[in-house]
């Protein structure tokens, strides 16, 4: 017989059952890291009716000792909060107990939500997954997100999903996670790399890192760290990075060749490399806004060109997607002109996008509506959505743009 952490005994057998979990869990998440799919979710699936108590026996102590630590930094108890990779629910509760009244669950497992909403503790229960895609969640909609448990893991959450944590939380808020003493080895170096690196690109600062206690028993004692993340208040200028992270919804294949039209200095490819893309040009008229870009090392090729209605030297159908963030009705920039050209550069099956903000929406609605809506009754291309994105963020200015997506139609 092995004690829990609030002292009581506990069954040899259910420990035994906590270590073979355990052992399974690690075999699945590696296959997952290998070949992707749904393994994972049909983990949980088979292990959800057993999984609150074993953990609860073995002395899982991570969703309490993270509800604390989370409790610190956000004081308002009304204050959203997302349960990232939430499993049943475990953080959140604890969450609860501690008087915040506005928590959503997120996990791939529909089953683990399905027992999540029996505890009555979130308000939302979001099935999906957490890495390097878009979710359906909206900009700027938590005041801090907690991940307790998956971080590190094999086949769960890892640095990929950086991006769209931070897209999801609002400036001047707060994420935090478990990394475990278990897997800290491991992800020590390349984790440090990955924040340091979001952090150089002012996305968020370190505003602390704490040890607490992860699992306790006769057995085991078994601690982890906690980096806590603020959010930069002055967000300043989003159009990149949710402009990548939409192209990323409709280009699923990171060796996609990608036109970052009108690039400046190349923030838009630098998302997309962030994002794992790793064949993307970049055409401007600015010699010296591509010598810039250059440095970054995110782009493959760069061409000096201005983009109108002229032809310019790219060959027919060579890119899966052209984006352009920011460039698209400022005048004397990009205008509808150019859609013929994106349109012969572009690989029929492609996607051309880019950002209209509403600082020049209104002039350019109706003309922009009539010039797709020709291309359209050309079979040229046709619209395959249409989204709005957080463009500028910071004390001062909301600004949102549109982006329509676009699917060049085959000859």
């Amino acid at each position: 017989m092995a004690t829990s952490s609030d002292g009581q005994r506990a069954d040899s057998n259910i420990i035994d059952e906590f270590a073979d979990y355990r052992e399974e869990l690690t075999v699945t998440g590696h296959s997952v890291d290998r070949a992707g799919g749904e393994r994972l979710s049909s983990f949980y699936d088979t292990w959800v009716e057993r999984y609150h108590e074993m953990h609860v026996t073995y002395g899982w102590l991570a969703p309490r000792n993270l509800a604390a630590l989370a409790s610190e930094f956000i004081t308002d108890k009304s204050s959203r909060i997302l349960d990232a990779a939430s499993g049943t629910g475990m953080v959140g509760q604890e969450l609860k107990n501690l008087g915040f009244t506005c928590i959503d669950a997120l996990d791939p497992s529909q089953k683990s939500l399905d027992q999540c909403k029996e505890q009555k503790s979130h308000t939302e229960y979001i099935c999906d997954t957490l890495d390097e895609h878009q979710t359906k969640i909206q900009d700027n909609q938590y005041d801090a997100v907690v991940i307790g448990g998956a971080f590190g893991v094999p086949g769960h959450v890892s640095d990929s999903c950086f991006p769209e944590l931070i897209r999801v939380t609002k400036p001047g808020g707060y994420i935090m996670f478990t990394l475990s003493d278990k897997v800290k080895d491991e992800w020590d170096t390349k984790l440090e790399a990955a924040i340091a690196a979001l952090n150089k690109q002012g996305r968020w600062e370190v505003a602390d890192s704490r040890r607490i206690q992860y699992n306790l028993n006769e057995d085991v004692d078994e601690k982890a760290t906690v980096p806590v993340l603020r959010m930069h208040v002055a967000c300043g200028y989003l159009a990149p990075r949710n402009l990548a992270a939409l192209a990323s919804e409709f280009i699923t294949d990171k060796s996609s060749r990608i036109l970052d039209a009108a690039s400046g200095t190349g923030m838009v490819g630098q998302e997309l490399k962030n994002l794992g893309f790793t064949c993307i040009d970049a055409l401007d008229p600015s010699q010296k806004s591509l010598d810039q870009c250059k440095e970054q090392k995110s782009h493959t090729e760069y061409i000096c060109d201005t983009l109108d209605e002229h032809q310019t030297k790219i060959q027919d159908n060579q890119y899966d997607a052209v984006v352009i963030g920011g460039a698209f009705g400022v005048p004397g920039h990009v205008s509808d002109s150019c859609f013929p050209e994106l349109i012969r550069v572009t690989k029929p099956g492609g996607y051309i996008m880019f950002t209209l903000s509403d600082k020049v929406k209104d002039e350019w609605d109706t003309k922009l509506e009539a010039a797709i809506a020709a291309l359209n009754k050309q079979g040229r291309w046709e619209v395959a959505d249409s989204r709005r994105i957080q463009y500028n963020l910071n004390e001062a200015v909301d600004e949102k743009a549109t982006v329509p997506v676009l699917r060049v139609l085959p000859k």
